[in-house]
């Protein structure tokens, strides 16, 4: 090869990647950014998932009341309970820990529509919705002589 057109050595191209270290820097911090950022993203779906499945409530039948309903730690407040005839006539409920019980004489075998109103807490309403509805449809109990 000619002196003027000579390669240069690969010693030269070793050092001038060692004297830059911005291309070093940059790499560096756009690794160390990533796992962060998918730890942020693991966190905050644990909690998603956690206050979905913690907000729930359930309205079952009960033995010794027309019903109950169980509100999980996220739920929110039970604002109203309704029971109605196959009518559509209103019987009035009370509520006591959870267990909904007739104010007024059902005939038993009748056919019970039971209705409950949840009121999420605010910073859970605006994601799921603030008011949830759960419904039973339910036999009256009758009772039986042995």
């Amino acid at each position: 090869m000619p002196a003027s057109a000579s390669a240069v050595p690969a010693r030269d191209c070793v050092s001038i990647a060692a004297v830059n270290p911005s291309m070093v820097a940059v790499s560096a911090s756009a690794t160390t950014g990533i796992p962060a950022a998918r730890a942020a993203a693991l966190v905050i779906a644990g909690l998603v998932v956690i206050v979905t499945v913690w907000s729930g409530a359930t309205l079952s039948s009960d033995p010794t009341a027309l019903a109950k309903v169980e509100l999980q730690p996220f739920a929110g407040t039970l604002v109203r309970a309704a029971a109605f005839g196959p009518d559509g006539r209103s019987i009035p409920v009370a509520v006591h820990d959870g267990r909904l019980t007739p104010l007024a004489q059902i005939t038993p075998g009748e056919l019970i529509s039971v209705n409950v109103t949840i009121r999420r807490p605010g910073w859970l309403g605006w994601a799921l919705g603030s008011v949830r509805l759960e419904r039973l449809t339910l036999r009256a109990p009758v009772a039986r002589v042995s």
